[in-house]
């Protein structure tokens, strides 16, 4: 019982870091500021949730469910990283870097959904869209 109480209170940190992330990088992409909003929630990914997007971005569903397996990410969490990884995506310049990110985005967005006992219509919304992107790309 103690166990389950302590990986609950960690999934809860887990959650309150990402959200906290997520609005920080939401703030300065609403003030025009992208690439600073990217370049700071990228830290903190590294730094608060021990994340490297960057390594996040080289890696197939496998590698990213091994990378992730004892991190005690809920499907919820999976979803929020997927959605910065997609908008990361958004902001590349190169059709290249477009495809990786979105192709990294739906393996999460896949994860996700198959880590979760819930079937959630704005997760499969959010999974058609970035398969359209990726369509759209080739």
């Amino acid at each position: 019982m103690i166990q389950r109480d302590i990986i609950q209170q960690q999934i809860e940190q887990l959650g309150r870091a990402l959200g906290k992330i997520i609005t920080g990088f939401l703030g300065l992409k609403s003030q025009g500021k992208v690439a600073l909003g990217f370049e700071i929630a990228n830290k903190q990914f590294n730094q608060a949730l021990d994340i490297d997007i960057d390594q996040l971005l080289k890696m197939d569903k496998a590698l990213l469910t091994d990378y992730l397996k004892d991190k005690h990410f809920t499907s919820s969490h999976l979803a929020e990283i997927a959605e910065y990884v997609e908008v990361l995506g958004d902001h590349q310049s190169d059709n290249a870097a477009k495809t990786n990110a979105f192709g990294t985005a739906l393996n999460l967005m896949e994860l996700a959904n198959e880590q979760s006992d819930v079937f959630d219509m704005n997760r499969q919304f959010k999974l058609k869209a970035i398969e359209q992107k990726l369509k759209d790309l080739s």
